[in-house]
Parts: C-alpha cells; sequence; structure tokens
C-alpha cells in the first residue's frame, strides 16, 4: 500500500486497505494526483472488458475513489515507439452519477471502446487482447 512520508511524498508499506485508501484520499484532499492502474492482480474485480482475446479484468481501487470523492479519471495509456514510450492522456471518464450500476456501466463502455482503439493501433504490443492466447 501506500502512505505519506514528513514531506508529503508517498511512500510504499504494508498497511491495510482502509488505511491505503484513507491515505489516498488525504493526498488527493490536499491537490495531489494518484496514478492507480485499473488492471492488474490486485483488488477485486469490478468488470471485464469485452474485447475479441483475452478479456481483461479492471479492478475496483479507481471506481471506489471516483465515487466516494467525485474524482475525475484521466485514462492513460503507453505504447512504444522504437525505444521510447509515449503516454497518452485520454478525456476523462464520465462523471460519476447516483446509481452505481450505471456509473459502471459508462465507464465499462468508454474503456471498452479505448482499449479496442488501442489494441487496433498497436496490436503488437496487446499480444493476448488482439489475438487469442492459444488457438481454438
Amino acid at each position: 500500500m501506500v502512505s505519506l512520508d514528513s514531506k508529503g511524498a508517498v511512500q510504499t508499506a504494508s498497511t491495510s486497505r482502509v488505511q491505503g485508501l484513507f491515505t489516498l484520499r488525504r493526498l488527493l484532499a490536499r491537490g495531489g494526483f494518484v496514478f492507480l492502474t485499473a488492471d492488474g492482480p490486485f483488488g477485486g474485480e469490478l468488470f471485464r472488458l469485452d474485447l475479441p482475446g483475452l478479456a481483461p479484468v479492471v479492478r475496483t481501487g479507481w471506481f471506489t475513489l471516483r465515487r466516494q470523492l467525485g474524482l475525475r479519471i484521466l485514462p492513460l495509456f503507453a505504447h512504444e515507439e522504437g525505444a521510447q514510450r509515449i503516454v497518452t492522456i485520454h478525456p476523462p471518464l464520465p462523471a460519476p452519477t447516483g446509481d452505481e450500476a450505471a456509473d459502471k456501466a459508462a465507464c465499462r463502455a468508454v474503456l471498452t471502446a479505448m482499449l479496442g482503439d488501442y489494441v487496433r493501433r498497436y496490436p503488437s504490443q496487446c499480444r493476448y487482447l488482439a489475438f487469442p492466447p492459444w488457438p481454438s
């Protein structure tokens, strides 16, 4: 998880999930920025993106903070061009709504379209999303 040192810098530390979310909320309330991955092995499953290859799992952390604090979420995607990594910052996801199911569906639709476009543009960098991981 994360914590803040005496100068306000984020440090990693072993802590509870609740403590970690509280620390992130405090950082955001002070005007800080937080980068959270929506995928990966940690956190509960929010939903899966319906793509032709492997359906990636989107995790709950960013969605929970977004709903609790009314945050604007800017999706980031990175791809390689030669020896450089290019980061693209997309427009914000739709603003949180009172209806969690509708909110989740709206985010899922936008992220599915974004990731689908990314896979079409950079298929060699998305092997398991662009193609099934094994022959059928």
